[in-house]
């Protein structure tokens, strides 16, 4: 049992667990794989997907938590605490946590100024069970200045926190440890379809991008995710469809809905790419031609498949099989929180402040509720960022009001600090050291599970 959400168990009421909230997800076979590894930030989904592999049955030795240190040796926009308590968690469950980060960090990043973008360097066990630091990347020829916050968009190229932070340090870390090669990998993350229409459109299980065998297999993919947009356009029996009729302000039109964000990118990048407009009796011709090369492409994927296993047999080929899982893609935030409060895991500090994500402190994504909450938990956090804005000439916030950008002083001025904010707590989150249990006698519902999850396209 956990304690009322709306003031983190001061009132005493009791929120009793009712173990059908949500259903333990094994949809693969662990006994397949070599490693499984979950990208660990310290929030609510990446615990959930952890404390899913214990549920249903991976051996823990087999287990390990990633974790991409967003600011690197330079503080600046993560919670000073979310290191250590990634640290303590895997001590007390007692599972193997290795740490990567690009060099430099988020501000690195962000103050780019005709310069390529840094190396990654990330912790990799040696066999003698010590750890090693190892770097690559850092030696692109294309050389390009930001000196600007990610934007609020589903494009990564725009939202660049998450793939040069993040997506891109973990890619690095898998294919430049040897340790894999000949391996098969279980690649963790938790996202959730809850949290966002663009995530909502996401597989819950792929390949992961690092997959060295998987080229004809995506190719296979892409084919059929071709030919799934284009028969919806049939089923439109429109005489002629432009990208214009998907979009309204980046919106997509009443008149053509179902399409994902991620539908949208095939429409315009693949179908529409060379023409204005396409009609639904062009699309069905280019299904028969999406149907043939199909048939082509499965024919050059099992010959491959077959060489390729040939020369593993033999001991040769550096293939190196990457699956990527969202065991907790279907589950909604109360089922997240559900088997949290099972195992009695003591949240991250953010939470117990009112925060309903764990993402930087000073994310991209917060409301102005939470940048009122951020001046008063991290006063320092919030005035080096309002600098920044007033230093590039742009908000952190690309929402407009009337046609005007409002910097995070004029957001955090209309917005309430949350309730649950203690000088207990602010000194918790502001420490790098924590000092708790990670596995709680009696365990209290934070705030934040009933928080806004103001978060990600």
């Amino acid at each position: 049992m956990g304690n009322c959400s709306k003031c983190s168990g001061n009132c005493g009421s009791k929120l009793i667990l009712n173990e059908k909230n949500y259903i333990p997800n094994r949809t693969v076979d662990y006994s397949k794989y070599h490693v499984v590894i979950v990208a660990f930030s310290g929030g609510k989904d990446s615990i959930a997907c952890f404390l899913n592999l214990l549920k249903t049955g991976c051996p823990i030795e087999k287990i390990e938590l990633w974790h991409h240190d967003i600011d690197a040796d330079q503080p600046f926009m993560d919670w000073p605490i979310t290191r250590d308590y990634c640290r303590a968690f895997a001590a007390a469950f007692g599972v193997k946590i290795f740490f990567s980060w690009k060099n430099g960090g988020f501000l690195g990043e962000m103050l780019r100024k005709n310069q390529a973008t840094a190396s990654v360097s990330f912790e990799a066990p040696r066999a003698d069970g010590t750890i090693e630091i190892l770097t690559a990347g850092g030696e692109s020829k294309k050389f390009n200045t930001r000196h600007m916050f990610p934007q609020k968009s589903a494009d990564l190229n725009e939202r660049w926190c998450s793939a040069y932070l993040k997506i891109d340090v973990a890619a690095k870390a898998i294919i430049h440890q040897p340790r894999f090669l000949g391996k098969k990998v279980l690649f963790i993350t938790g996202e959730r379809a809850e949290e966002s229409v663009g995530r909502a459109a996401y597989a819950e299980k792929e390949y992961h991008k690092t997959d060295a065998g998987s080229g004809d297999a995506s190719k296979l993919i892409r084919n059929k995710k071709i030919q799934s947009v284009l028969q919806k356009l049939v089923k439109l029996n429109a005489s002629e469809i432009s990208l214009d009729d998907f979009n309204k302000n980046g919106k997509p039109q009443a008149r053509f809905p179902g399409f994902s964000a991620k539908e949208k990118t095939i429409l315009s990048d693949v179908i529409l790419k060379e023409k204005e407009t396409i009609s639904s009796s062009d699309c069905q011709k280019m299904i028969v031609e999406k149907q043939e090369e199909f048939v082509a492409l499965s024919k050059k994927a099992l010959a491959s498949f077959k060489k390729r296993m040939q020369k593993a047999e033999k001991g040769q080929g550096l293939f190196r099989k990457v699956h990527a899982w969202r065991p907790v893609h279907k589950w909604t935030t109360s089922q997240v929180w559900a088997i949290i409060e099972e195992f009695k895991v003591n949240p991250h500090t953010c939470y117990k402040l009112g925060w309903g994500r764990c993402s930087c402190a000073g994310c991209v994504f917060g409301d102005k509720d939470q940048w009122a909450s951020l001046k008063v938990v991290l006063p320092e956090v919030f005035a080096r960022i309002l600098a920044y804005e007033k230093s590039f000439g742009k908000t952190i916030d690309s929402t407009k009001v009337k046609g005007v950008r409002r910097n995070i002083e004029e957001l955090a001025a209309e917005g309430t600090p949350y309730p649950y904010i203690t000088p207990e707590f602010i000194k918790e989150v502001a420490s790098k050291t924590w000092d708790q249990p990670i596995i709680l006698d009696t365990w209290v519902r934070p705030a934040g599970a009933s928080g806004k999850l103001v978060g990600p396209c």
